[in-house]
């Protein structure tokens, strides 16, 4: 899972920069939760 979290990260930084960044933030709480 660590794997695909790493290629996500890179896309979204990637894709959208500060804006992905946030998503994925917000993604990873909820995944957390």
């Amino acid at each position: 899972m660590n794997e695909l979290f790493s290629v996500k990260d890179k896309v979204l930084v990637i894709t959208g920069g500060k804006y992905a960044f946030s998503e994925y933030r917000d993604l990873s709480k909820v995944s957390n939760k």
